[in-house]
């Protein structure tokens, strides 16, 4: 079996490299948990930025901002001219850079 697939939780059945693209932010609570297995926690902290900044809202919810980046440039123009984003996230526009 791949050591890479997760065994248990919500995600049971998924492989990391995948979840990593659809909810990175589960990866970073992964990273941190004692029962998470060492080829996983090995695998995210050699190939996974889980410190990038992830959108808490919106279609792209749990996404990295280098990922929405890649498969949605309209959305990222969007959020750079938001009102909302420019008044009350300067983390978010940071990563938008």
């Amino acid at each position: 079996m791949d050591p890479l697939i997760l065994t248990f939780g919500k995600h049971k059945g998924i492989n990391i490299k995948d979840l990593a693209i659809t909810n990175l932010s589960y990866c970073k609570w992964l990273s941190n948990q004692p029962f998470t297995p060492s080829e996983i926690k090995d695998y995210i902290s050699n190939n996974i930025n889980v410190d990038e900044y992830i959108l808490k809202w919106g279609r792209h919810k749990n996404k990295s901002v280098s990922h929405i980046k890649l498969v949605d440039e309209k959305y990222i123009e969007w959020l750079k001219k938001n009102k909302f984003v420019l008044e009350k996230c300067p983390s978010l526009l940071e990563a938008l850079k």
